[in-house]
């Protein structure tokens, strides 16, 4: 999990004047770092922010939305893991890459792989390994543009 960080809110109307705060930001979470504007889709609202200057050009533009800061992990670059879960039960798994981009998007031009769950537990708060139904012994799978959701 990324180092997360909540900057100061502001009102609309309101500019920001006093960036220190995002400067010590930026000095704590080091550089590259992520941008994330809490509403929005198809990773449109996401931003590989390299220095000082870009994060505080972008904190300006964003102007009074919401938004969060994280460290850049290098080596999920292009890739992440979705995991649906609907209760206490994992009903869909799947792994996002990108070869051009940052954001692992579909939208982007990321792929899709099903995958077989680890079976090491990622801080969730339950205990996920009981819940990983292999694709091939699933019960109900459905494709849907070439990605396979599966459930028990």
């Amino acid at each position: 999990m990324p180092k997360t960080l909540f900057p100061p809110f502001t009102y609309e109307g309101i500019e920001r004047v006093n960036m220190d705060a995002f400067i010590q930001i930026g000095n704590e979470l080091g550089y590259p770092l992520i941008v994330k504007e809490a509403y929005g889709s198809f990773g449109e609202q996401v931003y590989l922010i390299h220095t000082k200057d870009e994060l505080l050009k972008t904190v300006r533009n964003l102007g009074h939305k919401p938004f969060i800061l994280q460290e850049f992990i290098e080596h999920s670059k292009g890739r992440d893991i979705r995991v649906n879960v609907v209760g206490n039960q994992v009903i869909a798994a799947m792994q996002r890459h990108s070869e051009q981009d940052f954001r692992a998007n579909m939208t982007a031009g990321g792929r899709l792989h099903d995958i077989y769950p680890p079976v090491k537990k990622h801080n969730l708060p339950f205990d996920v390994r009981k819940f990983w139904v292999p694709t091939s012994l699933a019960s109900i799978c459905c494709s849907v543009k070439k990605v396979r959701f599966c459930a028990k």
